[in-house]
């Protein structure tokens, strides 16, 4: 076949070759027939001419820019960009003759180390992983927007199984072992010629060929969204790590059913206004470990409850409410230590008052001493005036009676 590439930003064309495609079974009889004489001879070689599938006329048409399309990357992301890379690289350069079908799980080569891919995120089960290969999707994607650009007759297409953030709801193009392919036709009349490279962050898919479409007609595609799921959220309990923990090992994403339109325009009014497609996107689950590592049976049964409910809320106080073994016996000592404090002190209360209640009795009887003293002692008084009065009296009535 006659072969064409793009060498700095020109096309560049060889000339077809005649080939000559062997007749294995009569080449075979032949052979054979040499064999049996047991003799030396030479056995003729049966062939019929092949001619070539693409010459050199018909890639001489491939000049024009029919469909394009780019999507963004992020740079940080060394293993992704590696597939994005060894994926563009695989595909680049393919040429498809009328009528002849593209397979994006051929033409991507071998998805495997030996193939020059790395270990990136993928879509698991509803889970985001990692394996071999992941990231080819957005390669696919970003050529299947290319060639809906082109026309080109789309044989097989599927969306991936939750939404992807670099193109719209519906111009996703996943493939996925034997049972996702992106698979297309050429259905113009000439060979089509794929370019497809990253550049700064960038994919870009770039399909030429013979432009036969009128200037004046244009194309565009409009994503709508028919329904939408809110993500559940998943919780699990992990025995190896810290009672209370809390831990999101992947963020929620809604789910939903959308609709891919295509809308023909001719002088910039509508033509037409078709179905090109449904997807069906899952919705991801946003995950949750909780650490539970030596937690008490109480406070375990309460976070398996909350579980149960499924209230997030509900689930983080529960988790918060997480004590260990250690902890519980901890606190039951200061309990206990606690209760040792107060009836100390309450033995030491009752002993102040005991003391205090004594020494009230005391001062009780000394105030009754006292004032035993002080009566004793006004009643000596008392006795003691009278003595002298009499005393006195006894003296006067003497001295009248001697004059």
């Amino acid at each position: 076949d006659s072969t064409v590439s793009r060498k700095n930003g020109r096309f560049v064309v060889t000339p077809e070759e005649t080939g000559r495609v062997m007749d294995q079974a009569k080449t075979e009889a032949n052979a054979a027939t040499v064999l049996d004489t047991r003799m030396s001879g030479t056995a003729k070689i049966e062939a019929e001419v092949e001619e070539p599938k693409i010459t050199a006329e018909a890639n001489s048409h491939v000049t024009d820019l029919i469909g394009s399309f780019k999507t963004t990357y992020t740079m940080s992301d060394k293993n992704r960009n590696t597939n994005l890379e060894v994926g563009c690289n695989y595909i680049n350069g393919t040429v498809l003759a009328p009528g002849e079908t593209f397979s994006a799980n051929v033409e991507l080569g071998p998805q495997t180390y030996e193939g020059g891919y790395k270990d990136a995120a993928v879509y698991n089960n509803g889970k985001v992983e990692k394996d071999v290969a992941g990231g080819v999707c957005q390669v696919t994607t970003t050529l299947y927007n290319a060639v809906i650009d082109a026309e080109l007759e789309i044989v097989e297409r599927h969306p991936h199984s939750m939404t992807v953030g670099y193109v719209p709801l519906g111009r996703d193009a996943a493939v996925a072992g034997n049972y996702k392919d992106l698979k297309f036709k050429n259905n113009l009349d000439a060979p089509v010629y794929i370019e497809g490279y990253c550049s700064g962050g960038i994919i870009y898919f770039n399909v030429y060929g013979k432009e036969t479409r009128p200037s004046n007609r244009e194309i565009s595609f409009e994503s709508e969204t028919v329904s939408k799921t809110d993500p559940k959220v998943q919780f699990t309990m992990d025995a190896s790590l810290t009672a209370g923990s809390v831990s999101v090992t992947q963020s929620g994403q809604s789910g939903c059913i959308a609709q891919l339109w295509k809308i023909v325009k001719v002088d910039g009014k509508q033509q037409s206004r078709d179905l090109f497609n449904k997807s069906n996107y899952q919705a991801t689950p946003k995950l949750i470990t909780i650490g539970t590592k030596d937690a008490t049976s109480e406070t375990l049964s309460a976070l398996k409850a909350a579980i149960t409910i499924g209230d997030e809320a509900k689930v983080r106080s529960a988790a918060a409410g997480l004590k260990t073994n250690a902890q519980k016996k901890e606190e039951e000592q200061k309990e206990e230590e606690k209760k040792d404090d107060t009836d100390k002190k309450e033995d030491a209360d009752k002993s102040d008052t005991n003391k205090k209640e004594d020494s009230s009795k005391k001062d009780e009887n000394n105030k009754k001493e006292d004032t035993k003293k002080e009566d004793s002692k006004k009643q000596d008084t008392k006795k003691e005036t009278t003595s002298s009065t009499n005393t006195s009296t006894k003296k006067t009535q003497s001295s009248k009676e001697s004059e």
